[in-house]
């Protein structure tokens, strides 16, 4: 029985899946090793996780969906610790694991819905990508992207007189907006207090809040159902340029795996009404662990070529 590797490789985290055809067998988590520029150094963490996998499994094949640029370092230290397996890495960016996903289940457009959010479409040979221009210039409705939402709505309360939400007390830390004092230099301490707090520059920090939103939003509060809301119009909107494009007049299939599914409930009635109302899409499929089946496909795919 062959033995398969699904790798998925961020910035932040690798996922790693040991497989046969009777299942996913054993997985692993490690350090993200996706890079913004090729190197040729190693890659420790990630080495170690694979030498542990060698001593276990013999393996036929490994896939690995690369979150970064770093395609050859990273196929460069996958071969090393398994120089018999057939090896393919593709980036994310590229859509060809979700694509994969996207076979899997017959939709004709998938959305991944993560810390980021980008949109692969397909319509007979044609592809095309969308979104996913990174943090603070595109992702919307993502993960960071709520968490953005929430941090500035918060800060602009503070500036107001109105009474702070409870959202916007447990993301700022205080009860109140901030008042006029004669002391400015006590208004600055307070100001730089929320801002040391919300470590606005660490993206998955801030993407973190997506949990913070939700708790709010289960007990019914309007501004945590809001951020959801506008969340789910933004992807909506996302997956319409992809039909535009690609001009699906006809019915189609919506695919959406990632991590903002665990939110689903509270944005998944606006992502597809922003859909329906311009397009004949009539099926929406939801899986959380979709992109990783689709490296899994790709995995099996190198196998079937020998």
């Amino acid at each position: 029985m062959d033995t398969r590797l699904a790798i998925d490789i961020g910035g932040t985290k690798t996922r790693i899946a040991v497989f046969s055809e009777s299942g996913i067998l054993e997985e692993w988590e490690t350090a993200g090793v996706g890079l913004a520029v090729e190197s040729d150094g190693d890659l420790p963490q990630y080495r170690e996780a694979l030498s542990e996998i060698s001593k276990k499994y013999n393996i036929s094949s490994i896939a690995v969906n690369l979150g970064g640029r770093n395609a050859m370092q990273v196929r460069t230290v996958t071969k090393s610790v398994f120089p018999a397996a057939l090896c393919r890495v593709v980036r994310e960016s590229e859509g060809d694991a979700a694509l994969a996903f996207g076979k899997c289940v017959g939709a004709d457009a998938i959305l991944l819905a993560g810390t980021g959010t980008i949109l692969v479409a397909k319509k007979a040979k044609d592809k095309c990508i969308f979104g996913g221009w990174g943090m603070n210039i595109g992702d919307g409705g993502s993960g960071y992207d709520i968490g953005l939402c929430a941090i500035r709505k918060t800060l602009l309360s503070l500036d107001h007189t109105a009474p702070l939400t409870p959202l916007e007390r447990e993301i700022s830390g205080l009860c109140a907006p901030i008042a006029p004092i004669e002391d400015a230099v006590a208004i600055c301490m307070i100001r730089d207090e929320v801002r040391t707090r919300l470590h606005h520059t660490d993206r998955r920090a801030v993407a973190s809040l997506v949990k913070t939103v939700a708790d709010h939003a289960a007990r019914g509060e309007a501004d945590a159902l809001s951020l959801f809301t506008e969340a789910g119009k933004k992807m909506g909107d996302l997956v319409l340029c992809g039909a535009r494009k690609l001009n699906f007049k006809d019915s189609f299939t919506v695919a959406v795996t990632g991590g903002l599914l665990n939110t689903l409930a509270y944005w998944r009635s606006e992502f597809e009404n922003t859909i329906k109302k311009e397009t004949g899409a009539t099926r929406f499929v939801y899986e959380k662990d979709g992109l990783l089946h689709g490296i899994m496909a790709l995995a099996e795919e190198l196998d079937d070529e020998k």
